[in-house]
This record gives C-alpha cells, structure tokens and sequence, in this order.
C-alpha cells in the first residue's frame, strides 16, 4: 500500500498472550533521543549504524515533534535545524493542536512553501495529533524521499534529522536518499533482522489466527 519493496518474512511467528505496555514504551527508542543514544539503544539489539538509519525510515506515525517547533530544550523559539519553510508548514499544519493545549508563540515571518512541495508533504500531515512521517504516497519511490527530506532539513522528529549529524549515518542518509535500489535491498534486509528480534519460542506465546488478538 504505501509503494515499499517486497521482502520474505518467516511465518508461524508466535506472540505474546499478554501486553506489556510499559515494558515495551521502555523498549522503544525515544524521538527525542540524540544520535549518540539512538545509535546506542540499536546497537543493544543488535543493529550496526546503517540497519539504524534504515530502521528509523521505517516509522510511520509520531506526536513528539510540537517542542522542536515552539519550545526546543525549554526555550521559547523552534529546533534550529528544522527548515525555515518546512517550520512554518508544521507550524500551521499544528496550529489548531497548539492554540487547544495552550499559548503558542508567534509564527516566525517566513516566505511560504512552493505549492508543489506544500502538496508533497502537507497531503500526509494531519489535524490530529499523530501525523504522519511517510511523506510520500504509493509508488512514488519509498523511502528516498524521507532520506532526501532529511538531507533538506525536513525530518519531522529530532531523532530523524539527527541521522545527518553523525558521519557514518549521514553517508547512509545520502546513499539512500540517491539510489532507490539499494535501499530497496538494504531495507528488506533490515526487516527480516527486525522481525527476528526476540522470538517467541514454545511453550510461550502463541501462533495467532488473527494478528489483531489472541486465539
């Protein structure tokens, strides 16, 4: 649906009867993270800088960007590395959110977008709070238009536009921002690897009959 590349997962994977919300939250890398921390907690599962770069492009959905357009590490003005026109797209794209949980601060005088990039991104980005990151529609070239994003200054949480600032993951970021067939092949690899993570083994868990509950 969303135009990604196709890759083989292992079926009969078993799942837990129980959820660990908590737990898995704890799990989870922060989108407020730093490089340094986000390559640390990929690296404690076992994912080297490159899977890293490749596993983040995998996310979907976030609500933990408003502090970089508004409140950047408890000041009052944005994350200065997001850019200028891709901060006042979020910034009218969330003002209705802002003004409902309080004050926001004044939208900073910027030339407007041009309507062919405004169209691009503003199609994905919603009034609720959980917009969405996967900036392109289907089969428009999955995944290189988040990395060409990036490489503009247009990641939508801190954790993203942090991939650019370290050497090794800014290599990726650019590799896979210009050659859709090797992330497509270095993407699918990520994937198998990320499903193969902490496996259920019997007696534990349990095959489902439907992925949405157990049986």
């Amino acid at each position: 649906m969303a135009g990604g590349p196709f890759y083989p997962l292992y079926t009969g994977r078993r799942d837990s009867i129980v959820a660990y919300p908590i737990i898995a939250t704890y799990e989870l890398p922060s989108p407020l993270d730093d490089l340094s921390k986000t390559i640390e907690s990929f690296a404690s599962r076992g994912f080297d800088e490159r899977e890293t770069v490749l596993t983040a492009q995998a996310q979907s959905t976030a609500k933990f960007f408003f502090h970089r357009l508004y409140n950047f590490s408890g000041g009052d003005g944005p994350d200065p590395s997001i850019d200028p026109e891709f901060l006042q797209l979020l910034r009218s794209n969330c003002n209705s959110i802002h003004h409902s949980s309080g004050p926001a601060s004044a939208s900073p005088s910027l030339s407007p977008l041009p309507s062919s990039e405004e169209n691009n991104i503003s199609t994905v980005l919603s009034q609720d709070a959980g917009m969405k990151m996967d900036y392109e529609g289907p089969r428009t070239g999955f995944g290189t238009l988040y990395y060409r994003s990036l490489l503009q200054r247009k990641g939508l949480l801190f954790v993203d536009q942090q991939l650019t600032s370290g050497a090794e993951t800014e290599t990726w970021v650019r590799a896979y921002a210009s050659d859709l067939s090797l992330f497509q092949r270095d993407f699918g690899l990520a994937m198998i690897k990320l499903s193969n993570l902490k496996v259920l083994t019997a007696p534990k868990g349990q095959v489902r009959l439907n992925c949405r509950k157990v049986n």
